[in-house]
């Protein structure tokens, strides 16, 4: 069982591993536009955040004119690389199909496609575990703005504070704060544990994995009260 009424995870670094596969299709598409290739570890800087907002760290600001061109190329190529090139953390299915198990409502909240979201779960036999998703073509105002979040919350039948909200960056902890729900931190990403500590958690995990620990450990302390 579960102290909270509903889960929503991060997708990108918190439920599978997409660095390889984001490297690729933003290099593709920069190269696509005429500029050089970014360095890999200035593009995994930036996952979690929107290529809108990402796109100015990976070149020079004065080639704004060039993003629509690159937005196109970018999903253009991840559509034919990104499912095969993402690998969800060992212990991430495992995780998720117990949670659905216990008929505990899922949700995902993104800053990447949901399209792509949905494509990858499909393929993993686990997009019926969650009901509800919400990508970046989905909402106007992307995270940390809690637009997002509270709509998978409202859509899931729960209420921000017995949600909880699983994430791995600095952005998903924003998030989770300005919408009042519940947050805990997984270190699978590229976010030092100690980065976390501004922000209010109820645990920081190694990776997903640890998450029904941690759930376990809250019920407790609850009293076994949902």
């Amino acid at each position: 069982m579960t102290p909270f009424r509903a889960i929503v995870f991060d997708f990108d670094l918190t439920l599978a591993d997409t660095r390889q596969g984001v490297v690729e299709c933003v290099n593709y598409a920069l190269t696509g536009v005429g500029l050089p290739p970014a360095h890999p570890e200035a593009i995994i800087r930036t996952i979690g955040v929107t290529i809108e907002k990402s796109f100015p760290l990976w070149t020079e600001p004065h080639h704004a004119d060039r993003l629509q061109e690159f937005l196109h190329l970018y999903r253009e190529h991840s559509i034919l690389v990104m499912q095969a090139m993402t690998t969800f953390y060992p212990s991430a299915p495992a995780v998720i199909r117990s949670l659905a198990h216990e008929q505990t409502p899922l949700g995902i909240v993104s800053s990447g496609r949901r399209q792509r979201i949905e494509a990858t779960l499909h393929r993993a036999g686990l997009l019926e575990c969650f009901k509800v998703i919400i990508g970046s073509e989905d909402v106007m105002d992307h995270k940390p703005d809690p637009t997002g979040l509270l709509e998978v919350v409202r859509r899931l039948g729960g209420l921000p504070p017995h949600t909880l909200y699983v994430g791995d960056s600095l952005v998903d902890a924003q998030t989770a704060q300005r919408a009042n729900v519940p947050f805990a931190a997984v270190l699978s990403g590229e976010t030092p544990k100690e980065a976390f500590a501004a922000h209010p958690t109820v645990g920081i995990l190694g990776d997903v994995g640890e998450l029904p620990a941690l759930l376990q450990h809250l019920q407790q302390g609850q009293g076994g009260q949902p």
